[in-house]
């Protein structure tokens, strides 16, 4: 991504992620940083505000944060997942893996038992109460 821009004054919270940001026509002028800085102030959550480059600034706009102790742009820490939200997202996968099979099982149901075809619909209940038992099962491994 190219600019014309040179230098930007960016605004930052306390885990380094970009708020907000303005461009700078001079990086060296005090006076178009203060008056700049004024309205970044005002943004909730802002620690820090400094004077980035323009290649910086872009290191910003593809997910980078502002490290607390260089000030340089690095890659933001992986995110920490806790045991219930992994739990939550195995459980959406073993849903997921259940879902279409239960739903054809039962328009298969529905349908033999319109068609009045009673042991298909019973052979296709038996199936079906396998299928929810092997989803429970999967579940309550989970606990």
């Amino acid at each position: 991504m190219n600019t014309n821009v040179n230098y930007y004054l960016s605004a930052f919270d306390k885990n380094g992620k970009r708020l907000a940001s303005n461009i700078l026509n001079n990086a060296r002028d005090d006076k178009e940083i203060k008056a700049n800085s004024e309205s970044l102030k005002k943004i909730d959550g802002v620690e820090v505000i400094e004077v980035v480059t323009a290649e910086d600034y872009i290191a910003y706009l593809n997910g980078k944060i502002r490290d607390t102790t260089t000030g340089k742009p690095v890659d933001p820490p992986e995110p920490v997942i806790s045991a219930e939200e992994k739990r939550a997202s195995e459980a959406n996968t073993i849903a997921q893996k259940y879902s279409s099979q239960i739903a054809e099982l039962k328009d298969a149901m529905i349908t033999a038992q319109l068609a009045g075809d009673a042991d298909l619909a019973k052979s296709l209940t038996e199936e079906y109460k396998e299928t929810m038992d092997a989803y429970t099962q999967e579940l309550e491994a989970l606990k």
